[in-house]
């Protein structure tokens, strides 16, 4: 990052003497009190505000991300776990960045992505979905991605990673109740199946698996020998006794025809360590981990564990690292955790589809997740009782996938927007049908629903298509709201109806 030198330009007005108030503070507090003076701001409390009014503030967090990052190594993976005040300032500074880029004008300010990209490296998930939310947000304004591509290559492996499919369905659908069509189709769609806290059991039952495959190439097996890698008749190759091969790696080399060798049967031995396919399908109560100690820490046994045994290079150590989180997570019977790399993995595909043009996204995410845009409207179903913070991650997501032309119709259908009972317009009554109470959903999902509307209404029919549904109605009765919590609510209400009467002819 080069640090912001641009001085105030001649026209900028003075900023509200409260945002001027807060920016002194943020200045003025040392490093370990910045989450103290940040944490009331959950919400822009302000006006629209001008980047160029927080300069100073955007510096600040530059230099305390870098020493952060310097301190924790997140150049490479995150070895040790973040202190307490640490990981409040970092959480801290990515939301109000996020705001920031949000609810100011002159954006094209923020110049700290590469802090962002290192940050991709972290094992803490609340940092992990501050910094995808925050990355998200700055991709979607277009003169942000020149920075975002300079990184691409890297960042895009990483992003994908979190995006691949977890590939859940095969250990859970065998004993997953599907006695019911609602019950079958909830378990068709692994969204539906990972939103869903009836499912935690199962998920902890069957679900506890780390799936990964990789292809050790000669120029691995050279690097490795020359580290003194142990050969691989040292190792056992698969902790399955069952000796079953899993689906879930996602690596990009495709392997050559003789070099399936020996990987994939636990009999045979070599005295050096060869090229070839590697799959490892090891549940996770065969590691024999610490339950003792925290989920990082039993991450942090697992992956070495895995990484001397199978010989792994430290290319595929991100991807495996993340494999053994997830399986973790459903092991532990943890849902929170759960719902956080599941909210991770639909902003990374979001943060694709804005770094990738149609057909590049087409080709490296859709072709393994065709029905991705479906399935996670699908979440958004009322008997799937999803969380309000995953419902939050996919009203985001959609906001980003309708700049993908092919998803459109799709996004569309799967909403039934036309339509008066479809789920949009569900979550809309629900949302504005009590006028004097308070707002039904918290700031977060508000804010990701109208960012959605907005793009819809400017994207492809999507304005008719919310009149013909009968919006303007829900969004008429939405102005009469009392409440002092929905006068936010109010003013984008009646933005919103400004745009679909001005922009939708009448018929």
């Amino acid at each position: 990052m080069t640090k912001i030198k641009k001085l105030h330009h001649k026209r900028l007005n003075f900023p509200p003497q409260d945002a001027q108030t807060l920016r002194e503070q943020i200045e003025a507090a040392p490093t370990d009190g910045l989450h103290d003076v940040l944490k009331p701001y959950q919400e822009w409390p302000f006006v629209r505000g001008d980047m160029y009014h927080w300069i100073p503030t955007l510096n600040r967090f530059d230099e305390t991300m870098a020493d952060a990052i310097e301190k924790y190594k997140l150049s490479g993976l995150q070895e040790s776990d973040f202190d307490h005040s640490t990981q409040q300032t970092l959480v801290s500074m990515l939301h109000f960045s996020r705001l920031l880029l949000e609810n100011c004008i002159n954006r094209n300010l923020y110049s700290s992505v590469d802090r962002l990209d290192s940050l991709l490296n972290t094992s803490d998930p609340e940092v992990l979905e501050c910094t995808l939310r925050l990355l998200l947000r700055a991709s979607q304004r277009w003169s942000y991605q020149r920075d975002l591509r300079a990184n691409q290559a890297l960042m895009s492996a990483r992003l994908m990673t979190l995006a691949d499919p977890w590939h859940t369905k095969k250990d859970i659908v065998p004993h997953a109740d599907k006695d019911t069509a609602e019950s079958a189709a909830s378990h068709a769609n692994e969204f539906r199946l990972l939103a869903d806290d009836k499912n935690t059991n199962l998920l902890k039952a069957h679900g506890g698996v780390v799936r990964y495959q990789f292809f050790r190439t000669a120029e691995d097996v050279q690097q490795m020998e020359a580290e003194g890698a142990a050969p691989v008749d040292s190792i056992a190759v698969s902790l399955d006794t069952r000796k079953k091969t899993g689906d879930g790696g996602s690596h990009r080399r495709t392997p050559s025809k003789k070099s399936h060798s020996h990987q994939s049967d636990a009999g045979r031995q070599s005295s050096t360590l060869s090229e070839g396919l590697v799959s490892i399908h090891t549940p996770v109560c065969d590691l024999g981990l610490d339950h003792t100690a925290g989920v990082s820490a039993q991450m942090r046994q697992a992956f070495d564990k895995l990484v001397a045994q199978h010989n792994v290079p430290r290319a595929h150590h991100f991807e495996l690292r993340h494999r053994i989180y997830v399986a973790l997570a459903f092991a532990a019977g943890d849902s929170e955790l759960r719902y956080a790399l599941l909210r991770a993995r639909i902003y990374a595909a979001a943060i694709l589809s804005q770094l990738m043009n149609e057909r590049e996204f087409k080709n490296a995410f859709l072709s393994r997740e065709p029905n991705f845009t479906a399935d996670i409207i699908g979440v958004l179903q009322p008997e799937v009782h999803a969380p309000l913070s995953v419902q939050t991650a996919v009203f985001l997501a959609l906001e980003s996938l309708l700049k993908q032309r092919s998803e459109v119709s799709g996004a569309y259908v799967a909403l039934n927007a036309s339509a008066n009972h479809g789920v949009l317009m569900f979550i809309l009554r629900k949302a504005f049908t009590d006028v004097d109470g308070p707002p039904a959903f918290p700031y977060e999902l508000m804010s990701a629903l109208y960012f959605f509307l907005t793009a819809m209404a400017n994207n492809m029919n999507g304005g008719q298509l919310l009149v013909s549904a009968g919006v303007v109605p829900v969004f008429v009765s939405a102005l009469k709201h009392t409440h002092s919590q929905q006068l936010r609510s109010i003013g984008r209400a009646a933005k919103l109806l400004d745009y679909l009467i001005s922009s939708t002819s009448s018929t």
